[in-house]
């Protein structure tokens, strides 16, 4: 599913997660306890990194197409 690009992860961040968060808007909540800014910063820690590992699927499909695609 991830190869054919059906479902990856950098879908699931850009078309499931980022909206529905952006629509609850969870990272503008103001007035938060310490507890709630901290499953904030936590939440968005999370997402940086969830972009970045996407990222890194997203080159390394890149480059596994490309060696496809040499090879004929």
């Amino acid at each position: 599913m991830a190869i054919g690009g059906v479902y990856n992860l950098r879908i699931h961040h850009d078309d499931v997660l980022q909206p529905v968060l952006r629509f609850l808007k969870v990272m503008e909540v103001p007035g938060l306890g310490p507890e709630g800014a901290r499953a904030q910063e936590e939440l968005g820690l999370f997402m940086g990194g969830l972009d970045a590992e996407a990222s890194k699927f997203d080159e390394r499909l890149a480059a596994r197409k490309a060696r496809m695609a040499a090879r004929g």
